[in-house]
């Protein structure tokens, strides 16, 4: 769990944030012990510490609340008892929960935080973990710890809180039809498995039970209101999660509301065990000794006080000898000299500049000049001429040589007249196909090429000059062959 994986000194910084929610001066005498005494409950050290409750079970206590270590007891007093049960819950029959629910319907605040429960009417957690992808929603990197950040914003509980840290947290999937339940935390979107995508980590339930006399004319009262918590993972509430993200002010507000309506007492039970009154007391700072009055000590003689008189003045005096010394220092150096050096200083500079300025001019320091290779007459025509303008006049050209083999003659009055009755030609002698690549390869030779010619445009045309040749002029061929370019 993720306990293992923190450092002492995170446990002890996390100690002190989360004391800042009991009170500053509980908060430095808690520090100071843990440092000075050995409390074994308290030991941060302890690997075991991470996962206790002992935080939470001394932000009860700050608030007033006696520790009830008799479960009956506080099931008896529903109204000024609350009830915490945290941690393992597996042992735990039917019967106790139908007890809790009994003691929620007759006024009393139960707080559940385990990791499972199936055999209980109040609600049915499942077990975790929970999984995230989302490195954003990953809690120093490990998937298995969810940062929670769809919390309710309009109760209490979780109001002007940001996040929540989890730790192998479940979530739950039924709850009573018996209370006004409210989600107060709730998993994001896209975890695994797939039932836990937004499923609530944290509910809060409001039950009212109402008697009324049906034999007598008196107005129907409200006897009491309970009050359920239900978390899926109680390591949200534990000492080594309680610094990170909002999990601190969390708790506190837990114990806030744990301790309204004037309750005075609480059971705290953990692990199926409940548990004993935490000597607060025992990790103050013992009371400091009184303080006395120290005894007035006695005014000197007056040769002492002359004394220390004349021995002050004779300092002062040499002092003033030694700042005339010091006024004219250091010795012999006048105006003038300190003036010229001055100007030398400024010259050797100047100086400087100026030789580097003319090295630089030097040809033995001047840089060579870049290795220029010879361009093909290719690269020249491409500089010269646009690649469009290019393939433009290497179609005119194709065409003009095609239509020369085609109609036999070098004049291109021949080749429009060739253009016009080509039309006229048989099907038998030339298909529709070939009849119109021979119009347009003619209307090039004849009217010009088109403007933008691309490099696939020019391919295709001489595919189709090279193919109506060898199909219907045999042997015959270009003279020339314009190269495409790439």
């Amino acid at each position: 769990m993720l306990g293992n994986r923190t450092e002492t000194k995170q446990k002890w910084v996390a100690w002190i944030r989360l004391t800042g929610f009991t009170g500053l001066a509980l908060i430095w005498a808690l520090a100071s012990v843990s440092l000075g005494q050995s409390v074994p409950s308290m030991d941060t050290n302890d690997p075991a510490w991470s996962f206790r409750y002992e935080l939470l079970q001394i932000l009860l206590q700050q608030k007033g609340l006696d520790v009830e270590p008799k479960l009956s007891s506080t099931l008896a007093n529903p109204i000024s008892h609350s009830l915490l049960i945290i941690g393992d819950s597996s042992s735990l029959t039917e019967r106790f929960w139908e007890s809790c629910n009994s003691y929620v319907a007759s006024g009393g605040k139960l707080l559940v935080a385990v990791d499972s429960l199936r055999n209980s009417g109040l609600a049915q957690i499942e077990r975790g973990p929970a999984l995230t992808m989302n490195p954003a929603d990953r809690l120093r990197g490990f998937g298995d710890c969810i940062i929670l950040r769809q919390l309710a914003v309009r109760h209490p509980l979780t109001e002007s809180l940001a996040s929540i840290a989890t730790n192998r947290a479940g979530w739950i999937v039924r709850r009573s039809d018996q209370f006004e339940w409210q989600n107060l935390i709730t998993m994001p979107e896209g975890v695994r498995p797939k039932a836990a995508d937004r499923k609530p980590v944290a509910i809060i339930g409001h039950r009212e039970d109402k008697t009324s006399s049906k034999q007598t004319d008196a107005p129907e009262t409200n006897v009491s209101d309970g009050d359920i918590l239900i978390l899926s993972d109680p390591s949200i509430l534990s000492n080594g999660m309680l610094w990170y993200e909002d999990n601190g002010a969390f708790a506190a507000r837990v114990a806030d509301w744990l301790a309204q309506d004037g309750r005075s007492a609480f059971t705290m039970m953990v692990n199926q065990e409940t548990r004993e009154e935490f000597p607060i007391e025992a990790l103050l700072p013992p009371e400091p000794p009184v303080e006395t009055t120290p005894p007035t000590p006695p005014m000197p003689r007056m040769e002492t006080l002359l004394a220390v008189a004349n021995r002050a003045l004779s300092e002062t005096l040499q002092a003033d000898k030694i700042n005339r010394r010091l006024q004219d220092q250091p010795r012999g150096f006048s105006q003038e000299r300190y003036t010229r050096m001055i100007w030398q200083a400024i010259g050797w500079m100047l100086a400087a500049a100026i030789i580097w300025i003319l090295l630089k001019r030097a040809a033995v320091f001047r840089s060579l000049p870049k290795t220029r290779f010879p361009r093909t007459a290719r690269q020249l025509l491409l500089q010269s001429r646009p690649l469009d303008l290019q393939n433009k006049i290497a179609a005119e050209t194709l065409a003009r040589e095609f239509s020369r083999i085609w109609s036999g003659s070098e004049a291109s009055g021949e080749w429009r007249r060739c253009l016009d009755e080509i039309k006229d030609l048989p099907p038998e002698s030339l298909s529709h196909e070939d009849r119109i690549h021979v119009e347009s390869i003619l209307a090039t030779a004849v009217f010009g090429g088109r403007t933008t010619t691309s490099d696939g445009d020019l391919e295709n045309l001489a595919f189709w000059i090279r193919d109506l040749l060898q199909r219907h002029r045999t042997g015959g061929s270009l003279s020339f062959t314009i190269p495409v370019p790439s």
